[in-house]
């Protein structure tokens, strides 16, 4: 038998469940909201990190290394063009020329064959760079006219010539 100390012990486990029950209900509700919010912050939102660093306290000898891996004229032309430390002559260097000259005037002594190299132009500073000498070797055949009938460059590359077959 339950005595009146029960029913109200009772009553009030009851009222405090009640209680429980509405505030996890408020909860579950707030969750869905902020897990609704976050997904749609991360299509809008991008979180981006920029670091800096100033290649100026690098040593030319690493940068020139690292710049050796990029192999093409093309390439070493473009990081030319992204930062003037790797396309100009810095006044504290103690090469003649840019870390990009040197990289390219490496790869061209490293790769080229002494025929080769006769058949290149020479460096003359401000005239003929180390660059550009890069980039003929890498297009050492090329045909820029053609004389006579019936021949063309092959698929307009210079570097082919194909009979017109008439």
């Amino acid at each position: 038998m339950m005595t009146s100390e029960d029913c109200d012990s009772n009553a009030e486990l009851r009222r405090r469940n009640a209680e429980l029950e509405s505030e996890i209900g408020k909860l579950r509700l707030e969750n869905a909201q902020l897990r609704r919010l976050e997904r749609s912050d991360h299509e809008v939102l991008r979180v981006v990190v920029t670091t800096a660093v100033d290649i100026s306290r690098l040593a030319e000898s690493l940068v020139a290394q690292i710049s050796s891996f990029l192999g093409t004229a093309r390439e070493l032309r473009n990081l030319t063009l992204t930062c003037k430390s790797f396309g100009f002559r810095q006044p504290t260097s103690t090469l003649n020329w840019s870390v990009v000259e040197e990289v390219a005037r490496q790869a061209v002594c490293s790769r080229a064959t002494d025929d080769e190299m006769g058949c290149l132009p020479q460096y003359v500073r401000g005239t003929v760079t180390w660059l550009s000498i890069l980039h003929r070797y890498e297009h050492l055949l090329e045909f820029d006219v053609l004389l006579g009938d019936y021949i063309e460059h092959g698929n307009g590359d210079k570097t082919a010539v194909c009979a017109t077959g008439e």
